[in-house]
């Protein structure tokens, strides 16, 4: 019987894993697969050969140099200040007693709920009037309004699970409340600081709608909003599309498996604890 379920739970997990890790690789299969075979019917599960004709031209026609950096510049600086602020009020919020913390926790978490295409107008009118559409701090502000909330509720929940006495012991040692989370908290805290900064790089990384609003030039577009340019009216180029897609997911991939225990505690421990 316990033979059994063990088969059970590991051809579970199998069939999981495969539904979740097939489309990634239908997305690199297509990629590298010839024009006919990329249209053919019933369609082919692995390439006969390797195609790089779509990277080829995806190289020609875009400036991918340019548009990594951009998009490295825009989502590099939303997790760094996403993290700072999300770090200070987290602490703040987990550690401090004043009128109105929880009714200010839980505005800051409705704010969160909101759909960003609710604020996309009056975002844009704001930005038109203070000159900052076709900027890349526009895209920053913008992303880390997103962003910090659901960091700020993670962070909360992680710091809270770390026990107070070892404040009060530096405390009484003399240190500052900002010499006791940098040199006590933070350190034990790396698990919630990755997890938060896997999922703003992720949330930053991978937005379309603002980009594509607010950027207007092609030589500050981000990766998401130049694959876009391989799609006009009713032509699709199919080809270079799937390239790109495979460039934008790459470092999300990289990202992820260079920090995933961490990502994983970050989860499994103090995020999930109140």
């Amino acid at each position: 019987m316990r033979m059994m379920k063990t088969w059970c739970r590991l051809a579970f997990l199998t069939a999981a894993s495969a539904v979740v890790i097939f489309p990634l690789y239908w997305l690199v299969a297509s990629s590298l697969k010839t024009r006919a075979e990329l249209f053919a019917f019933p369609p082919l599960l692995f390439p006969s050969g390797v195609d790089f004709s779509g990277y080829g031209e995806m190289l020609r026609e875009t400036e991918l140099v340019r548009i990594f950096a951009n998009s490295f510049v825009v989502t590099l600086s939303t997790v760094a200040i996403s993290l700072v602020m999300a770090t200070l009020a987290a602490y703040s919020l987990s550690r401090f007693r004043f009128v109105g913390k929880e009714l200010l926790a839980l505005l800051t978490l409705l704010t969160y709920l909101f759909p960003p295409v609710v604020l996309l107008v009056p975002m844009y009118v704001l930005y038109a009037r203070t000159g900052l559409l076709d900027s890349h701090l526009g895209l920053i502000i913008a992303f880390t309004t997103f962003n910090v909330p659901f960091a700020l509720w993670l962070l909360r929940a992680y710091l809270a699970s770390i026990p107070t006495e070892l404040d009060e012991a530096a405390r009484i040692d003399g240190a500052s409340w900002i010499v006791v989370l940098w040199r006590v908290i933070l350190p034990l805290a790396k698990p919630g600081l990755a997890t938060a900064a896997i999922f703003t790089f992720i949330n930053s990384w991978n937005e379309f709608m603002y980009t594509s609003i607010f950027i207007n030039d092609p030589q500050k577009m981000t990766l998401p909003y130049a694959i876009y340019s391989f799609m006009s009216g009713q032509l699709v180029r199919w080809k270079p599309l799937l390239a790109a897609g495979v460039m934008v997911t790459l470092p999300i991939f990289l990202v992820f498996v260079v920090f995933q225990k961490a990502f994983i505690r970050g989860l499994t421990s103090g995020a999930v604890k109140g």
